[in-house]
């Protein structure tokens, strides 16, 4: 009997009671397991050839290859895998480093060997380890093999392909969104200088206009007001030198003013 799903982190307690007459037809065992690290485990994993982990994908894709029954009286569905070939692990969302698969796993998809390992190691719930992260079966890590013909493919492709198409000859060819990014970078390169030329003829266009007018009352005589004349709605913003250099313009109107 697994004890494991009722063991907790610590110190665990067993008590075992037996109610019958003949003890002795009894026997009892506690194994006792050494832990391992993430590491320890990853050095231990077997590599798959890369002939015989493609000779294994083409076996997985064989129902794929033969596309459309011919027969149409044929009434047998056969479930078929899709033949894209995912780099990135459903556990990290990273591109795998050393792409890993359950040896009895019927699917293209690998995940990360130690994202996998440290993953299930950080799981409290002992009942829910070591279960693949793609199709959910029982997954131990005696049972994981590293995929090297996904590792060739994961060495000879840019960093930012995601997905890879596997042929019916044992190549690959990478799918990537780069006419739809380059389409779209085009198009925000273009708003940018539309936008930088009308900024250019909007600084053009905008003169502004200052003039100081006398406004003669009888309280307020010889008091000058600054009236700023636009031809557009742009606002021009004044330097902290040229507010002075206008207030000094003012003192000299207005002492002549007061001279006269």
């Amino acid at each position: 009997m697994n004890i494991s799903a009722g063991l907790k982190p610590g110190i665990n307690t067993i008590n075992i009671t037996v109610e019958d007459d003949f003890l002795q037809s009894y026997v009892m065992s506690l194994v006792r397991t050494q832990a391992m690290t993430a590491q320890m485990i990853a050095a231990t994993t077997p590599n798959l050839s890369e002939e015989d982990a493609l000779a294994r994908i083409m076996g997985l894709l064989e129902d794929t290859w033969a596309g459309s029954v011919d027969n149409e009286d044929e009434e047998e569905i056969t479930c078929v895998i899709s033949n894209k070939l995912k780099l990135r692990c459903p556990l990290s969302f990273e591109r795998c480093t050393i792409p890993v698969r359950g040896e009895q796993c019927q699917h293209l998809q690998c995940f990360g060997l130690q994202a996998y390992l440290e993953s299930n190691m950080k799981m409290r719930a002992l009942n829910n380890r070591w279960t693949c992260p793609v199709c959910s079966c029982v997954l131990r890590p005696q049972d994981l093999r590293v995929d090297s013909y996904v590792e060739k493919v994961l060495s000879e492709t840019p960093e930012h392909i995601d997905e890879v198409l596997i042929m019916q000859d044992g190549n690959y060819r990478c799918i990537e969104d780069f006419p739809m990014d380059q389409a779209y970078v085009e198009k925000e390169k273009a708003k940018e200088a539309a936008a930088r030329e009308a900024e250019a003829r909007t600084a053009d266009d905008v003169e502004v206009t200052e003039m100081y007018t006398t406004i003669a009352d009888g309280d307020d005589k010889g008091e000058k007001r600054k009236a700023a004349q636009q031809h557009t709605s742009v606002q021009k913003t004044l330097t902290k030198r040229q507010r002075a250099r206008m207030q000094r313009s003012l003192e000299v109107a207005e002492g002549e003013e007061n001279s006269d």
